[in-house]
């Protein structure tokens, strides 16, 4: 995973943030308005998200049911920073008028399975 913070953000889409869990992104996190999106349970994705109860938010963390069941499970997300979607399913971040789509990616770096900004769930990489 590309550490760049350019790597985490989408450029038109302000308060987005793709698997952004590293120190340099937890000011962000302070922000209820701000939607932090996790591809995929994988290590290199939510490196830097605290564990045991420990993320504090307020923003909320946007994946897909299998992805959100590891959050509360494993990591001990509290449930009500974490936010489910369905594999197709378009949403919409409040505040950051911006359509994404989860995708079920099935591989590790296709750039599948994750919101984007513009509904078709390719971060464009």
């Amino acid at each position: 995973m590309n550490s760049a913070a350019s790597c985490h953000e989408i450029v038109g889409a302000p308060g987005i943030y793709i698997d952004a869990f590293r120190a340099s992104f937890a000011e962000k996190r302070q922000n209820p308005a701000n939607a932090f999106i996790l591809t995929h349970y994988h290590g290199d994705h939510y490196s830097g998200l605290p564990k045991e109860n420990k993320y504090q938010g307020p923003a909320r963390i946007h994946c897909t049911s299998v992805t959100a069941s590891l959050l509360r499970e494993v990591h001990e997300v509290d449930p009500k920073f974490v936010v489910e979607h369905d594999y197709d399913e378009t949403w919409e971040v409040p505040l950051v008028f911006s359509d994404n789509t989860c995708k079920d990616s099935n591989s590790h770096g296709n750039g599948n399975g994750n919101g984007n900004g513009n509904g078709n769930g390719d971060r464009g990489n």
